[in-house]
């Protein structure tokens, strides 16, 4: 993976807005520009944005002095202040730290969502989205067991049947 493919194909997130984030089990997805409603392939409608990133490895949200959220955050619950006991269940929805953690990052937003300002890549997967506002989302490999079915994240718009760009 290059770098230069990286940056070629999040090229349309500069200018846009981090406007939601959420969880389905460990993938961590974040939403950019617009909502838009769309029709399912069960004739539902539900809510997506413009562009899609779902990451299923480290990431992080930072600002200039310290880590806001983290992946790690979904295994510890939402008061950091108890202890993980042995029947802790960090897969319910809204049940863990990184869940409290990012619900409270986009509600202090209050709708003045960051833009991403500048995007920075390497070779190995790893990327840095700058935002606006001293925002900056981390995304980073950390594993390097790969085979045909390994993914770290995947960019894509959700609501166009298109290729996702995969790494």
């Amino acid at each position: 993976m290059l770098s230069s493919d990286v940056l070629s194909h999040l090229q349309p997130l500069i200018g846009l807005q981090f406007t939601n984030a959420g969880r389905a089990s460990d993938l961590e997805w974040f939403s950019f520009g617009e909502d838009r409603t769309v029709y399912t392939d069960d004739g539902t409608t539900k809510i997506v944005s413009d562009y899609a990133l779902h990451v299923q490895c480290a990431w992080r949200i930072c600002d200039s002095s310290r880590i806001l959220v983290a992946s790690r955050d979904r295994y510890y619950p939402p008061d950091p202040t108890t202890e993980v006991d042995s029947d802790f269940d960090w897969d319910v929805s809204g049940g863990n730290l990184c869940d409290t953690r990012i619900h409270e990052l986009i509600q202090a937003f209050n709708g003045q969502f960051p833009r991403v300002e500048r995007i920075t890549a390497d070779n190995v997967g790893s990327l840095t989205l700058f935002l606006s506002a001293g925002i900056v989302i981390e995304v980073f490999p950390d594993n390097s067991y790969l085979d045909e079915d390994s993914e770290h994240w995947r960019f894509f718009r959700p609501f166009i049947k298109e290729p996702h760009f995969v790494v």
